[in-house]
């Protein structure tokens, strides 16, 4: 009898020893969840620093088991914020974050940009983002700090496209919260400065000097606003010369350039692609009346038309009054 105490007591002790160290789940505590990422970030301190966001299925009933594991729900109490929203497609957060489905975790730094992800709720996944978190914020507030310094480096030397290729190096993180970021595009705006000067000085030449040294801005700051304002530059003129084709294929590639860095250029970019559409759109409505008198005519310049506005509304317009 007396063994058989001893044995149960030393079970017992190593069932407690095994919840307390992650194994176990203690039904009389649970996790601190946060229902926005932006109450997550408000209950933030200088211990409290990442977050855990856990993208859970729409029709879910109830958080899975998992989370009442016993060193999951010390994290939510110590390290973590943990957060939890519904999947939906449309939902600002999902988008940014680019969630295709749920369930989901995420660990974030405390501005809420995304460090590492797994895709499930197991113990495994949550353990795991619980895990890689800490040391994914380390690594990317190194890399802003050492592409800061290859700013102050490139600039020191006054190399210029050097330090515009720096800063894009820094901007295209697209992370937030990071004042190191909006300072580097302000940099390249100032840089670019200079050349739309330029700029102006070439128009007072002539159409092709002022192409070209759209050109040269274009080139120099690819990836950059200033570039693409270049580009919708160059597709202006080229459509005002007839070179439609040319400038369509141009605003389309400033159209695929990332969110939200580039949402103001792409705005620029959709609303010249929109007025260049209608103005195909009229083109097309008078080809299609020439072919309701002349139709070889007609229909071979509507041919022409829906290749010249391939991409746009007139394109399709055309395709369709050759299928009359």
């Amino acid at each position: 009898m007396r063994k058989l105490a001893v044995g149960l007591a030393l079970l017992a002790a190593s069932q407690e020893a095994w919840a307390q160290g992650g194994g176990g789940r203690d039904r009389n505590r649970r996790v601190e969840w946060s229902d926005s990422v932006d109450d997550g970030k408000g209950r933030l301190n200088n211990n409290r620093r990442f977050l855990l966001v856990y993208i859970r299925p729409a029709d879910e009933a109830s958080d899975p088991s998992e989370f009442r594991n016993t060193d999951v729900v010390d994290a939510s109490r110590d390290s973590f914020s943990f957060v939890k929203i519904a999947f939906d497609k449309d939902a600002p957060e999902i988008k940014e974050w680019r969630v295709p489905s749920a369930p989901m975790i995420l660990g974030c730094d405390k501005h809420g940009n995304e460090v590492i992800r797994q895709a499930g709720a197991g113990i495994d996944h949550i353990r795991a983002v619980m895990k890689g978190t800490a040391d994914g914020v380390a690594k990317l507030e190194a890399t802003v700090k050492a592409l800061k310094n290859k700013i102050d480096d490139a600039e020191k030397s006054g190399d210029k496209s050097r330090t515009v290729k720096a800063c894009l190096d820094l901007v295209k993180l697209g992370k937030k919260g990071y004042p190191e970021i909006p300072a580097a595009l302000a940099k390249i705006e100032t840089l670019a400065a200079d050349e739309w000067k330029k700029v102006e000085v070439a128009e007072t030449v002539d159409e092709a000097t002022a192409i070209q040294s759209l050109e040269c801005i274009s080139k120099d700051f690819t990836g950059a606003p200033p570039g693409a304002e270049a580009e919708i530059r160059i597709a202006e003129r080229e459509n005002k010369a007839g070179n439609v084709a040319a400038a369509i294929a141009r605003l389309q590639k400033v159209l695929k350039l990332a969110q939200p860095l580039f949402k103001e250029k792409i705005d620029e970019a959709q609303k010249l692609l929109d007025a260049i559409g209608a103005e195909g759109v009229e083109k097309v409505d008078a080809a299609a009346k020439i072919a309701a008198g002349d139709r070889d005519r007609g229909r071979e310049a509507l041919r022409k038309l829906q290749k010249e506005y391939a991409g746009t509304e007139a394109a399709k317009k055309a395709a369709e009054a050759l299928k009359e």
